[in-house]
């Protein structure tokens, strides 16, 4: 029983240990390298990191609080996933948002968001040649990250780090679009292209396109 978390007490102010492991679950939760649905296990996650259960469960509760994990059976806790009203929900907030975001950071610095397209894109490519789809699902998001990061505005920042989970759960539904990556890369390769041209009306009516596109596979999948 002491390998349990108590779900009976809030996240505490963590101390550098707590709170360096807390980013790297994190990290790991957000970039896929935890699975969802996988079971968090204390006394293995001390293991791995080489310390005691007290300092891991601080680190769940801090999760738990922001919601990258959940109960599972008595006093556990799972990484979290979506239902299916809750990955609607984020495809169409994203599909809401996205194009707003991309028309902030392109007449923010279109240079720098050129350029950083271009680098998150060369790692899509990287990822769909080494036929590892995992390291695709998550390339694409953070291709999707940059019109957020570079937006300039610090409520679609906030928004875009509420939602990295979702997407993530959302873009690993989308399943097909990365067994054979080519179409999805060429999207892409156009959407840089449009960056290019500097036109932000024209970015911001591709991503509503591409993203629509995402809201029809999901009401074929989740009926």
């Amino acid at each position: 029983m002491k390998d349990l978390v108590d779900e009976s007490k809030s996240a505490a102010p963590l101390g550098a240990l707590g709170a360096a492991i807390t980013r790297e679950l994190r990290d790991l939760i957000l970039s896929g390298g935890l699975e969802p649905e996988r079971r968090l296990i204390v006394q293995e996650l001390a293991d791995r990191f080489g310390t005691s259960r007290g300092p891991i469960r601080d680190s769940l509760r801090q999760l738990r609080a922001e919601g990258l994990v959940v109960p599972h059976g008595r006093r556990g806790v799972q990484v979290a996933t979506l239902t299916a009203a809750e990955a609607r929900e984020t495809v169409a907030i994203r599909q809401a948002v996205e194009p707003v975001a991309a028309e902030f950071a392109l007449h923010r610095g279109p240079d720098q968001l050129e350029q950083c397209l271009a680098e998150r894109l060369g790692a899509m490519r990287g990822a769909a040649e080494a036929g590892d789809w995992s390291a695709l699902v998550t390339t694409d998001m953070e291709l999707h990250a940059v019109f957020y990061e570079l937006s300039g505005v610090a409520r679609l920042q906030r928004l875009w780090d509420g939602m990295r989970l979702p997407v993530l759960h959302t873009f690993r539904l989308h399943r097909r679009y990365y067994t054979s990556p080519d179409p999805l890369l060429a999207e892409h390769e156009n959407l840089l292209a449009l960056v290019r041209m500097r036109d932000a009306e024209l970015v911001a009516t591709f991503l509503r396109g591409h993203i629509g596109g995402l809201v029809d596979d999901l009401a074929e999948r989740l009926g």
